[in-house]
């Protein structure tokens, strides 16, 4: 569900992470196609706030906006330049839809593998209780 909205970010921090420590003069300087455009970040976090909203709904979304409050604070504080701050929130996101990702894997999966693994939670947790009633 978030696998391209990830690609696209990871697409973006890559891009992001060469230009850092750049001068201004030096980021001019750079092809188009080697920076993030304004409109395209813009257009992928509006894509993610709103596969976020219809698919996990408003407590996913506040942490969403929980990461821009961060954004904000940093920017008040003039911590880091432009780039740094746009590298860690795109990171910031990209994690947070990677765990919603990993999320939305883990309830699609079929029966047969979620009791799979309940097996195998439950093994686990016996072998540590016999364990401890051994001692």
């Amino acid at each position: 569900m978030f696998e391209e909205l990830i690609a696209q970010g990871k697409d973006m921090i890559r891009r992001l992470e060469r230009l850092v420590g750049l001068t201004y003069g030096q980021l001019k300087a750079r092809p188009a196609h080697e920076q993030v455009a304004n409109k395209e970040a813009e257009a992928w976090q509006k894509s993610v706030e709103e596969r976020i909203r219809s698919a996990f709904g408003p407590d996913t979304l506040a942490r969403y906006k929980m990461i821009w409050q961060l954004f904000a604070d940093e920017l008040e504080r003039n911590e880091g330049d432009e780039i740094t701050r746009s590298l860690n929130i795109k990171r910031r996101i990209v994690s947070l839809l990677s765990e919603l990702q990993e999320r939305q894997n883990a309830s699609t999966r079929s029966p047969s593998e979620k009791s799979c693994s309940l097996r195998n939670q439950t093994a686990g947790v016996d072998l540590i209780c016999s364990k401890l009633t051994r001692e």
